[in-house]
This record gives structure tokens, C-alpha cells and sequence, in this order.
């Protein structure tokens, strides 16, 4: 529903194009959209706020964080 604070499973099949859970999460991480582990239905949880600001322009997309460095690699 619109007036929910989080986006619906099937808006975000729309948002990332996967029709499943751990294809939507896969999707927002490596696009990094920030959302909260998983409700009780095991859907990711993204705040819609976010989803209409960046829809917008309004809210820049997240850096990745540089990958650690391969320390056991001598």
C-alpha cells in the first residue's frame, strides 16, 4: 500500500526486476540500496521515503565499500 512506510514484495519485484527474495536482495545490495534485513514474511524491508526520494534525484545512491584487502595473499 502507498501509505505504508515500507515498500511492498511486489514493488520491489517492480523496483529490481527479480521475482524473488533472495534475487530482490541480491539486487539491492549490489545496487546499493540500503534496507533492513528481512520482515517476518523474509522480505527485504526498504523505506519508501528512500525508494521516492532516490527515485527522484533526490537522494544520492550509496558508495560501495572498497573490498578488503587479501591479507593471506603473500
Amino acid at each position: 500500500m502507498p501509505g505504508d512506510l515500507y515498500l511492498t514484495p511486489a514493488e520491489l519485484c517492480g523496483l529490481t526486476g527479480y521475482k524473488t527474495r533472495p534475487g530482490v536482495s541480491k539486487w539491492l545490495e549490489r545496487n546499493s540500496w540500503p534496507h533492513a534485513g528481512c520482515g517476518k514474511d523474509g522480505w527485504p524491508r526498504v523505506l519508501r521515503q528512500y525508494h521516492d526520494d532516490r527515485m527522484m534525484g533526490l537522494a544520492p545512491a550509496r558508495k560501495k565499500a572498497a573490498p578488503e584487502p587479501a591479507w593471506s595473499v603473500t
